[in-house]
């Protein structure tokens, strides 16, 4: 069997958590994996209509955290981070792609 890289399998994750919260207005912006092996930092970009809140960020850290806890092929260490790109760098996006 092939084994699922770490960024489909929070991918995945993250579509299960969106569906439980009833939140399907969330978007992935981003998922950067930095680091080595045991040492590895998982930083998620998420997004959605309005402003993401600092308890959205908690809620997916901590639900993320759960499913990943009990994965077998999450078999490292890691630091997780979730945050959203913020209304400056919306801006900016939107500046960007009108020209």
């Amino acid at each position: 069997m092939e084994r699922k890289s770490i960024t489909d399998l929070v991918t995945n994750y993250l579509y299960e958590i969106f569906k439980t919260k009833s939140e399907s207005e969330f978007i992935i912006e981003n998922i950067t994996l930095k680091g080595a092996k045991n040492n590895r930092t998982i930083q998620i970009l998420i997004n959605k209509k309005g402003n993401v809140a600092i308890s959205d960020c908690v809620f997916i850290t901590k639900q993320l955290s759960e499913y990943i806890d009990k994965d077998e092929n999450f078999d490292e260490h890691f630091i997780l981070e979730v945050s959203s790109p913020g209304e400056k760098r919306n801006k900016i996006i939107k500046e960007e792609s009108s020209d």
